[in-house]
């Protein structure tokens, strides 16, 4: 198993975006860190396939690790 995380930023108007990640988190687990940031984690077997997923954050992301570098 690989494990992800990613942060995610957004303004007080784009509270949606937490509100998609909770939609959209397949196996994960989204949690509020501060009023305009969530933190999604996941354990998966091959994170690459969350790629093009996680690539719609993009302009929003702070933080990103993944621990198959």
């Amino acid at each position: 198993m690989e494990h992800i995380e990613f942060t995610v930023s957004y303004e007080e108007d784009e509270y949606y975006i937490h509100n998609r990640l909770e939609r959209e988190k397949r196996c994960g687990k989204v949690e509020r860190i501060s009023k305009n940031a969530s933190k999604f984690s996941a354990d998966v077997y091959n994170t690459s396939e969350l790629i093009p997923w996680i690539r719609t954050f993009i302009c929003r992301i702070t933080e990103i690790s993944f621990s198959n570098k």
